[in-house]
C-alpha cells in the first residue's frame, strides 16, 4: 500500500505556485483583464499583480487619480474610493459582477484578499507606489495617462513586485537567481490581455500590448516569459457591474493555456520567444463558441509562408530533424486562417520571435524552439481538420 501511494505521488504533477504579472493595453479596469485576474485569484494559488495603463487607447483621460478627489485632497478613512472613482466602503471592485458564468464553476474555494484598507495601509502602499491603485485590493494598480503598457510592466516589476509578492524559499524549477535578485521578487510569467479585438495581420502593428511582450522577451533581464491574448468579440467594458460573457469565456480560455504553460515547467517558454494567442468570435445567438468544450487549441504561425526556411538551421543537432512533422506537416497553419474558420472554434497560438534587423538570425524560429513548444503544450493541443 505504501508503494502504491509513493508511485501515485510520483505520477501526479505537483505545480508550484508562481508569480504572475498581468497587464493590458485597454485600461486597468477593462473587464477582460479583470475577469482573468479574478478567475486566477479565486481558482489557483498563484501570486498575482495587475498593473496596466489607466486608460485604453480609445478612452479619454479622467482628471483624478485613485485616492484623490478633484481638489487633490485625500479621502477620509471611511470614504475610500473604488477604482471607478466612486465612494465605497468595503466593496472589492476587482470581483467580476454577478458571479454567473457560462462555464462550470471551479470547485476550488474562493479566496479573499483583504489588505485591511485603512488610511494607514493606503499610505504604506503609496510609499512604494505613488501612482494609481485600488484601495480595496493593492494588487490592482495603474500608470496614469499617457504612460502605456511598457511603462506599466517596467514600473510594476521594479516598484510593486518587491512589496506585493510573497517571499519564497526557492524559485520554481532549476532557476538559480542571485540572492539580491530574488529579494526583488521578479515575476515568473507575464500575461498581457486579453485585448479587445483580434491581433492578427496588420492589426498586430498597432497592438501596444504585443509590442510590450516583444520588448519583454528581447530586452529584459532576467528574462520575462510572456503570453499575449486577444479576443475577436467584445468592446471595452469596465469592471463594475455584471461582466460581459465574452470576458468570462476568454478568461477561462486564457487560464487554460496559462496553466498548461506553467505545468510544462520553468522556463515556461523556449528562450527568446513569446506566445501570441488569438481567440475566435463568439456567437451567442447560435450558441457557438460559448463553452470551453467547443474550443480546440491549435499551434499556428504568424506567417502565411511557414515553411522550412523560417527555421534557424544552426540550432539543429543530432536529435533535431526537419522531417519530424506536427499534425502531418512541417510548418504550422497561418493564425488568421485558423481563427476565421467557421467550422469550429479554433484558438490560434503562435510562437513569436521578436524582430531585430541588426540580428536577423535571432528573428527566426528555431527547430528546437518549435519542438519545445509542441512538447510543452501537447496536453491541450489539437490538429486542425481539413476544410
Amino acid at each position: 500500500m505504501l508503494k502504491f501511494y509513493l508511485l501515485l505521488a510520483i505520477a501526479l504533477p505537483l505545480t508550484q505556485a508562481i508569480r504572475l504579472f498581468l497587464s493590458n493595453n485597454d485600461g486597468w479596469d477593462d473587464s477582460n483583464v479583470r475577469s482573468l485576474f479574478h478567475l486566477l485569484d479565486t481558482t489557483t494559488t498563484h501570486d498575482l499583480i495587475l498593473c496596466a495603463p489607466q486608460f485604453g487607447d480609445s478612452l479619454r483621460p479622467r482628471p483624478t487619480l485613485i485616492g484623490e478627489d478633484e481638489d487633490g485632497e485625500e479621502p477620509e478613512e471611511e470614504d475610500l474610493m473604488s477604482d471607478d472613482g466612486s465612494v465605497s466602503s468595503d466593496d472589492d471592485s476587482s470581483s467580476p459582477g454577478n458571479g454567473n458564468s457560462i462555464f462550470d464553476k471551479d470547485s476550488s474555494p474562493e479566496k479573499v484578499w483583504d489588505p485591511l484598507a485603512t488610511k494607514a495601509r493606503v499610505e504604506e502602499h503609496r510609499r512604494s507606489w505613488h501612482l494609481g491603485f485600488n484601495v480595496s485590493d493593492f494588487r490592482l494598480n495603474y500608470v496614469p495617462f499617457p504612460l502605456g503598457t511598457n511603462n506599466a510592466i517596467d514600473r510594476g516589476v521594479w516598484f510593486l513586485a518587491p512589496s506585493l509578492y510573497k517571499p519564497r524559499n526557492s524559485p520554481p524549477g532549476n532557476r538559480n537567481l542571485p540572492t539580491y535578485l530574488e529579494q526583488e521578487k521578479p515575476p515568473d510569467l507575464f500575461l498581457v490581455g486579453p485585448k479587445v479585438g483580434s491581433s492578427l495581420g496588420e492589426s498586430r502593428r498597432g497592438d501596444q500590448g504585443l509590442s510590450a511582450v516583444e520588448d519583454n522577451t528581447w530586452w529584459a533581464s532576467p528574462r520575462r516569459p510572456s503570453i499575449s491574448f486577444a479576443g475577436a468579440t467584445g468592446v471595452h467594458s469596465g469592471s463594475n457591474g455584471p461582466q460581459p460573457h465574452w470576458s468570462e469565456i476568454y478568461a477561462q480560455l486564457a487560464k487554460h493555456i496559462t496553466l498548461a504553460v506553467i505545468e510544462s515547467g520553468d522556463p515556461y517558454l523556449p528562450r527568446l520567444t513569446y506566445l501570441h494567442v488569438n481567440f475566435p468570435h463568439i456567437d451567442f445567438m447560435n450558441d457557438r463558441c460559448t463553452r470551453l468544450s467547443q474550443f480546440k487549441f491549435i499551434l499556428t504561425s504568424d506567417s502565411p509562408n511557414d515553411d522550412d526556411s523560417l527555421y534557424d538551421d544552426d540550432s539543429l543537432n543530432d536529435n533535431d530533424s526537419l522531417d519530424d512533422p506536427w499534425c502531418g506537416r512541417k510548418g504550422f497553419p497561418f493564425e488568421t486562417d485558423v481563427v476565421n474558420r467557421d467550422d469550429g472554434c479554433y484558438v490560434a497560438m503562435s510562437l513569436g520571435v521578436p524582430s531585430d534587423e541588426r540580428r536577423p538570425k535571432y528573428s527566426r524560429l528555431s527547430v528546437s524552439a518549435r519542438k519545445d513548444i509542441i512538447r510543452r503544450l501537447k496536453p491541450i493541443l489539437s490538429c486542425l481538420p481539413d476544410e
